[in-house]
């Protein structure tokens, strides 16, 4: 449940920017609850899904690893996209697009697991 949820108070914090940019103060701080409660449960995922607790450690380092390269260059990007087009609207489109990768994502990583 936390798992989709997170993801979207994100997406509702997006569209309430779109729809109510006069309140950006309040949609803002709810995208930055959202983004620092992404963490939490990423990070929480990874010793409940990993299978013996030997394993957690270079299953952290990975994620983490990967997760702070992909950040790095993905910003990049939209900094060099938003230039070259003058508009925030890829850095919106490319925010919920992300957002709502996440909460598929968590639907997966967040299933009940048999056997």
């Amino acid at each position: 449940m936390t798992t989709t949820l997170v993801p979207g108070i994100v997406l509702v914090a997006i569209l309430g920017l779109w729809i109510w940019p006069s309140a950006a103060l309040v949609w803002v701080g709810l995208a930055g609850f959202g983004a620092g409660a992404s963490m939490v449960v990423a990070l929480s995922l990874i010793p409940l899904r990993s299978a013996v607790g030997v394993d957690s450690g270079p299953l952290s380092s990975m994620v983490q690893n990967v997760g702070y390269a992909g950040v790095t260059i993905g910003l990049l990007l939209v900094g060099w996209a938003k230039q070259a087009t003058a508009s925030s609207v890829v850095v919106v489109a490319v925010v919920l697009g992300l957002a709502v990768i996440q909460a598929l994502m968590g639907l997966l990583v967040g299933r009940v697991r048999r056997g």
